[in-house]
């Protein structure tokens, strides 16, 4: 379910077909919030949540999200140097390059939360670099499953 709250109406220069994709990726991402904080028990206070993909639509939509609740958000990204003054401009904190896997199999507890769209060694690196007790949604793997 999506809360009433988080909608808004689309902008008029979009297509239906456009408002969907959008609205596709803003429904996911919302659950995802929804997620970390309802059954994550996760709160702005417990520390900074990476969103990985954040580039993407989903991402986007996520860091946005994540910001307007009052988290301290680092978002990862492909396309740092490319995208970095949009993300921040939509509330991301910080703006980092794809995660490399860890060596270990668990690195310094870095996230309170993880909002993960990739996939494959992104999400095992975020996984890594989560905090105990944080939580994790990962609703897809655009970055593929294998190695």
């Amino acid at each position: 379910t999506c809360r009433a709250e988080w909608l808004v109406a689309p902008p008029p220069a979009l297509s239906l077909a456009q408002t969907m994709v959008v609205g596709t990726a803003g429904v996911t991402a919302a659950m995802c919030v929804d997620y970390l904080q309802r059954f994550g028990e996760v709160q702005p206070s417990h520390g900074p949540v990476l969103v990985t993909g954040a580039a993407g639509g989903l991402g986007q939509v996520a860091v946005a999200l994540l910001h307007a609740r009052g988290f301290e958000v680092v978002a990862s990204t492909g396309r740092a140097e490319a995208l970095g003054d949009h993300l921040r401009a939509l509330g991301a904190s910080d703006v980092v390059g794809r995660l490399q896997p860890e060596p270990k199999p668990l690195g310094k507890q870095l996230w309170a939360g993880v909002v993960d769209s990739v996939g494959g060694a992104t999400l095992a690196a975020a996984l890594a670099q989560t905090r105990y007790r944080g939580a994790v949604a990962s609703p897809g793997v655009a970055g593929g499953g294998g190695q």
